[in-house]
């Protein structure tokens, strides 16, 4: 029985990277364009976590309950989050640069703790601020990098019998590459969305 499930855990956890590794491709390489799908997504998914755990709170006696709130809650957020777009731009962006400095490892202590979520914070703040300001270049560069990230973490998960993911070094040098492909190939497909568009046509 606890083979089974051991069994069963493996595989759930290898359709999660697999995933994970696919999403991180998606995102290097066309973050930019799908920017307000993932907004949207992260939209839904942050609302329905927060009116799940609201109402589960509240109403204890029923499982439907918290599942419909959540639902609602995520429609709502995910709406607001696609038609809010800079505001969602700013979470969104923030986010992955929370995400990336947590990914870096810290000493072990109180004290490396706290510093530790400072940086988070303040990245979340500076990066959504910088991708409001420069939209286009900044998002680029963070879907890029945030999505080489993930793939190549997937892979290293997915493959350890394949020494050059082991060695932390090579696995720097993938990541490098793989970011610096996804930037020039997003900067080359949004080219014409930094051209300034015409006022209207000649006369």
């Amino acid at each position: 029985m606890l083979d089974s499930i051991t069994k069963l855990l493996d595989q759930i956890s290898a359709v999660f990277l697999v995933l994970s590794l696919i999403t991180g491709i998606i995102q290097c390489f066309f973050g930019y364009r799908l920017l307000k799908f993932w907004i949207t997504l992260f939209g839904f998914l942050l609302g329905f976590l927060l009116g799940y755990g609201i109402s589960g709170q509240l109403v204890s006696d029923s499982a439907a309950v918290p599942v419909l709130a959540g639902i609602a809650a995520g429609l709502l957020v995910g709406f607001l989050a696609f038609k809010i777009y800079l505001m969602g731009v700013f979470v969104f962006c923030g986010l992955l640069g929370f995400y990336l400095v947590s990914a870096i490892s810290f000493p072990s202590g109180d004290g490396w703790t706290v510093l530790a979520f400072v940086l988070e914070i303040a990245a979340f703040v500076a990066v959504g601020i910088l991708s409001v300001k420069f939209a286009r270049p900044f998002i680029i560069v963070i879907t890029a990098g945030s999505g080489a990230y993930a793939a190549v973490r997937a892979l290293t998960s997915l493959a350890p019998s394949v020494t050059l993911l082991q060695v932390q070094n090579s696995r720097l040098i993938i990541l490098l590459v793989l970011a610096a492909c996804g930037i020039m190939l997003q900067f080359l497909m949004t080219a014409d969305d930094s051209r300034p568009r015409a006022a209207g046509r000649r006369r």
